[in-house]
């Protein structure tokens, strides 16, 4: 009886392992479906939403569709180990990032980029990844712009920041 339950058991666990590698094919093909991936390199950048200048020896991978923004950076190949950098939308305002995280607010600097209210500062994002730059520029009352880059890169960030042009709003 006891070897029959160790069978049973090895069975479910590869059951398992094999359903969670399904979920994750599937999950991943979805996710490779709904974006259409566009990699730029030579140090310009423009999509419909924003446009900037960055290092030529970096990669920018555009994944932005009609409805959101979704910029990868990398140095070197393009690989999760490679990412240095990147710049999305989210649907909440500065206001809302300052009152609901008031143990950071010291650490961030409320600045203006590209004529708008931004916020900027040099902190550990969840405690991951070391200390990043990071900056939140508001694109309406109810949408912002982030900007994150590793520590290494904070030259490569500034470029971005101080090239950006924003020609579109969400």
């Amino acid at each position: 009886m006891h070897q029959k339950s160790i069978i049973t058991m090895i069975i479910v666990i590869f059951g398992i392992i094999a359903v969670v590698g399904l979920l994750e094919y599937f999950i991943y093909a979805d996710y490779e479906s709904k974006y259409q991936f566009n990699e730029t390199t030579g140090g310009s950048f423009e999509n419909q939403w924003i446009k900037f200048e960055y290092p030529p020896n970096l990669i920018v991978q555009d994944a932005s569709t009609n409805n959101s923004i979704l910029i990868f950076i990398y140095n070197g190949s393009v690989n999760d180990s490679n990412e240095i950098g990147e710049i999305h939308n989210n649907n909440i305002n500065i206001t809302y990032i300052l009152d609901s995280a008031p143990e950071y607010n010291q650490s961030y600097k409320k600045i203006t980029i590209v004529g708008r209210e931004a916020l900027i500062s040099n902190f550990t994002l969840n405690g991951i990844d070391g200390k990043r730059p990071i900056s939140d520029i508001s694109l309406s009352n109810s949408s912002i712009l982030s900007v994150s880059f590793h520590q290494e890169y904070e030259s490569a960030f500034y470029q971005v920041l101080n090239s950006l042009i924003i020609k579109k709003t969400i």
